[in-house]
């Protein structure tokens, strides 16, 4: 979520400077503008900064002087100071915070700088800053609202909204949960208040849901027992008025989002429904008729996305149809971490397996999570083993990680000194399997997309299978594993209880009534 907060930041601002083009520029202007660009591009930065302060002398009032600050930014970024870099982009906020009192028509340039203020403000560890930078804009700006006059500028009621959302998100980010939930309650009851009194305005119809959305996003993180109702409210919302408002390119860009999102989440966990909901929607993107370039070029966009999702939708329901069946384990031509683990070691015992390699960057996400897993539940009976095979990977010592080899073949014994060596840096303390060029055990729980996690049960049968990384399903799969250890406890308990009684009963019994009354322990094993 960080890397995302940044990038977010970062991407920002060539929507930031198309804004401040598009404002009038005079010559004397243009020619200040490209004097300070001319030092930046040959890396001049003290003069570059010398003539921004004469500049901003001369043109006080000039927005697109100020958000040269935008250009420094990213200069000082390349050069990784990064404190430089939150500095200039704190200075423009602090500019477009007081002009868009007399100029309401810079708020969302304002909106979209706080936006990357806050990517520069994690890099720099300033989130504490930021988030106080946040709230006094938005206190300034409901002050403002409050005391202007009815014929408030709708602009400035939109700024309020933009800028609460923006700090929602980023406190999530920062998984400051209570207080991004805080902040979503005042913002879904305004925005519900004002769509009830102008629920014909679009622009209130976009207000309710951004709220909407990001109660889905907050409610997904943290794992909330609420979060199916509150996507489907948002659905149900936002299809209703895409039909209402189908020429709305902003209305129609919401309800592409939430719901392919929607179905690229539910694909995994609930099939079915993502398959329900992507006919649904490919029914609605088909049946919309529409000359506008910007409508158009969103329905192709989205089109275009819909073979990825039915492949998802797919994939999750060869995944489901796994579910409740024997597992395999893994059949490894070589274990890192551990001799090489035979049936009696998983015998009993909850089995985790993950499905990575050395190339997959959100495995690096899942590892920690596997770790601690490993740490915490192997006394338990939790078994982790991660499954990878060799990909013609060495090692540059140069650069002390991994390289892809073009040019060789990587030999088996060196490719293994390699895992391990990368096992050693990445702190993967658990068992890891690494399967032949010819083995097919990946194919046998389709293995589509990594990591992939699989989990089963002391029944040897397959209970959960998750793609991917992320908050909600690590704790989605934590909380599998100790349902299932817990089950297991109360299962053995039974079991021991079972076993008593029938041995008491089988003391007064002959040979074949003590087959007969033997419990059968494998119809007992938790569903």
């Amino acid at each position: 979520m960080r890397q995302l907060l940044i990038m977010i930041g970062i991407l920002t601002l060539p929507v930031l400077l198309m804004g401040a083009e598009t404002l009038e520029v005079s010559p004397e202007e243009r020619t200040a503008i490209r004097d300070v660009q001319t030092h930046l591009q040959q890396s001049e930065l003290e003069a570059a900064e010398e003539e921004l302060e004469k500049q901003l002398v001369e043109f006080p009032d000039s927005a697109r002087i100020h958000a040269l600050h935008m250009n420094f930014a990213y200069a000082y970024r390349r050069m990784d100071d990064h404190a430089a870099a939150f500095k200039h982009m704190e200075q423009l906020v602090k500019y477009y915070l007081s002009a868009t009192a007399k100029r309401p028509e810079l708020y969302h340039q304002m909106a979209n700088a706080l936006d990357a203020m806050s990517g520069y403000g994690l890099v720099a560890k300033q989130s504490h800053q930021v988030e106080k930078r946040f709230e006094t804009i938005l206190t300034m700006l409901k002050h403002r609202a409050e005391s202007g006059d009815d014929e408030t500028d709708t602009r400035l009621i939109g700024a309020v909204h933009e800028v609460r959302l923006r700090l929602i998100n980023f406190l999530i980010g920062l998984q400051k949960y209570d207080d991004a939930d805080r902040y979503l309650m005042e913002e879904l009851q305004q925005a519900k208040e004002e769509y009830e009194n102008q629920s014909a305005s679009a622009d209130f119809v976009l207000r309710l849901a951004n709220a909407l959305q990001s109660r889905v996003t907050l409610r997904d993180v943290t794992g909330a027992d609420d979060l199916d109702d509150a996507r489907h409210r948002q659905l149900v919302f936002l299809e209703l008025k895409a039909k209402e408002f189908q020429d709305h390119a902003e209305i129609l860009a919401a309800y592409l989002d939430a719901h392919l999102t929607a179905i690229n989440a539910l694909s995994r966990s609930h099939p079915d429904r993502a398959s329900e909901l992507l006919k649904k929607s490919r029914d609605f993107i088909n049946s919309i008729e529409s000359e506008e370039r910007v409508i158009t070029q969103k329905v192709m966009i989205a089109k275009r996305s819909l073979p990825y999702l039915q492949q998802l939708v797919i994939d999750g329901q060869r995944h489901a149809k796994l579910l409740k069946t024997d597992w395999t384990p893994p059949q490894a031509i070589s274990w890192i971490n551990s001799e090489p683990l035979t049936e009696s070691a998983y015998a009993g015992k909850v089995v985790l397996l993950d499905f990575w390699s050395v190339w997959c960057i959100p495995c690096l996400d899942s590892f920690p999570h596997l770790s601690r897993w490993h740490e915490r539940y192997e006394e338990e009976g939790l078994v982790v083993v991660g499954v990878t095979r060799f990909y013609n990977y060495a090692w540059d010592e140069q650069r002390d990680q991994i390289t892809k080899e073009l040019d060789r073949d990587v030999p088996q014994k060196e490719e293994l000194d390699v895992l391990k060596k990368y096992a050693r840096q990445k702190a993967l303390n658990y068992p890891l399997a690494i399967t032949g060029p010819q083995s097919e055990f990946q194919q046998k729980y389709h293995v589509v997309s990594l990591p992939q996690m699989v989990l089963i049960g002391r029944d040897g049968k397959i209970h959960l299978i998750r793609i991917g990384t992320g908050p909600t399903i690590a704790r989605e799969i934590e909380r599998k594993i100790k349902e299932l250890l817990a089950e297991e406890v109360v299962n053995e308990d039974v079991k021991n209880a079972r076993t008593t009684a029938s041995d008491q009963d089988n003391s007064t019994t002959d040979s074949t009534n003590k087959k007969e009354t033997r419990p059968n322990t494998a119809d007992e094993s938790p569903e």
